[in-house]
C-alpha cells in the first residue's frame, strides 16, 4: 500500500490530508490518496495556466509521442498488476479489468 505523496504539478506542495481507498468487496483499505486542499488546487491551477501561456515551454510532437511510447510501454510491462488494482478498487471481476488495460492501450495507441 502506497501512502507517499509525489506532485506532478510544479510548486503543488502534499497537504498532508489523506483519505483511505477500500475495497467495495470487503472494505479492506487497499491505497490511501490525498486530499487536495483549497491552496494545492489554486497553485496546481495557477501553475498550468502559466506553463500554458510559456510557449518556449510546449513539447514538440515528437516528444509527445515519445511519451505516449512510454505510457504503452509501461502499461503492458505491468498490465497484469493495473488490472488486479482496477479489480480490487472497483470491485469487478478481474477479466472486466483485464478488458479495460486493453482497451486503454487500444486508446493510448490511437493519440
Amino acid at each position: 500500500m502506497r501512502s507517499e505523496f509525489k506532485s506532478f504539478v510544479p510548486k503543488a506542495r502534499s497537504s498532508e490530508e489523506f483519505v483511505n481507498v477500500v475495497a467495495p468487496f470487503d472494505g479492506a483499505v487497499i491505497g490511501k490518496i490525498e486530499v487536495a486542499n483549497q491552496v494545492t488546487v489554486e497553485t496546481a491551477l495557477e501553475t498550468a495556466h502559466e506553463l500554458f501561456q510559456d510557449h518556449s515551454r510546449k513539447l514538440t510532437t515528437w516528444e509527445r509521442v515519445a511519451i505516449l511510447e512510454k505510457t504503452i510501454e509501461l502499461l503492458e510491462k505491468h498490465r497484469d498488476q493495473f488490472a488486479l488494482e482496477s479489480a480490487r478498487e472497483g470491485g469487478k471481476p478481474l477479466v472486466d479489468s483485464k478488458v479495460e488495460v486493453a482497451r486503454a492501450l487500444d486508446g493510448i495507441n490511437l493519440y
